[in-house]
This record gives C-alpha cells, sequence and structure tokens, in this order.
C-alpha cells in the first residue's frame, strides 16, 4: 500500500526525470496543486500533472520515457505507486 508521501515522492521524481533537474520547492507545490486540480483515476491525474507540469503530451512524456532507462522505471514505479494508493495513509 502506497502513503501519501510515496504519492508526492513519485510524482517529484518522475517530473525530474523529465525535466531532466531537480524540482524546487514552489515547483513540486505547483506540480501536487495540479495533480489534486486533476480528475480520473489516480494514475490518470497523475499523467494529467505531469502533462501540465512538464508542457508534454501523454505520448511525449512515452516517447520521452522509451528513450531512457531510468526515466521508464521511474514512470513505471510512479504508476505502480498510483495503482496501490490509499488516499489518507
Amino acid at each position: 500500500m502506497s502513503t501519501d508521501r510515496d504519492v508526492v515522492n513519485a510524482l517529484r521524481r518522475a517530473a525530474e526525470a523529465l525535466i531532466g533537474r531537480r524540482l524546487t520547492d514552489e515547483e513540486a507545490a505547483r506540480l501536487l496543486a495540479l495533480f489534486n486540480k486533476a480528475r480520473g483515476t489516480y494514475r490518470q491525474r497523475a499523467n494529467e500533472a505531469l502533462r501540465q507540469f512538464a508542457g508534454l503530451t501523454e505520448a511525449g512524456i512515452r516517447k520521452y520515457a522509451a528513450a531512457s532507462d531510468n526515466t521508464d522505471r521511474i514512470i513505471t514505479d510512479l504508476e505502480i505507486v498510483m495503482d496501490q494508493w490509499k488516499p489518507g495513509t
């Protein structure tokens, strides 16, 4: 079971992998706000937040992830965290 902190960490790692640098605290807060604003399943909300934050389409995210084993692993980890998340934990 994934916790709220696991979700925040996984989102942050995924965004950092996509933009190629560490996020500032302000950027991390913006990413979390985008996630909270998005609708759909947890996985859909994460994808929407990453798309808006990184300025990529979902296909663009997949293409970028496919080009790097590390980024692909990070995106896959995010999806697993989202699938196992129980909000409020």
